[in-house]
C-alpha cells in the first residue's frame, strides 16, 4: 500500500471524526460549524489521496511452480512430435 493512501485513509477517518463532531455540537445544542467545515475539508482531500495513489497490482505467487514446469516441457514435446 502506498504512503498516499495510507495518509488519505487516515484523513477520511480524521475527517469522518470531525464530522461525527459536529452531529454530536448539535445535539447539545452548542453548533460548532468549523468542526463541519474542517472536517469536509480533509474528508474530501482524503478521499482524492485514496483515488490519486491506487493500491499495486498483487504479485503472482509461484503456486505449482513444479507442476507448471511439467505440463511445459509436454507441450514443448508435443509441439515437436507435430513438426
Amino acid at each position: 500500500m502506498s504512503t498516499g493512501r495510507k495518509i488519505g485513509r487516515f484523513l477520511v477517518v480524521l475527517g469522518s471524526g470531525l464530522i461525527a463532531f459536529f452531529v454530536l455540537t448539535d445535539l447539545a445544542r452548542q453548533v460548532n460549524y468549523g468542526a463541519l467545515l474542517i472536517g469536509a475539508i480533509i474528508l474530501i482531500g482524503g478521499i482524492f489521496l485514496m483515488v490519486s495513489n491506487p493500491n499495486p497490482e498483487p504479485h503472482q505467487a509461484p503456486r505449482f511452480r513444479t507442476l507448471n514446469k511439467i505440463l511445459q516441457k509436454e507441450e514443448k514435446q508435443q509441439h515437436k512430435e507435430k513438426k
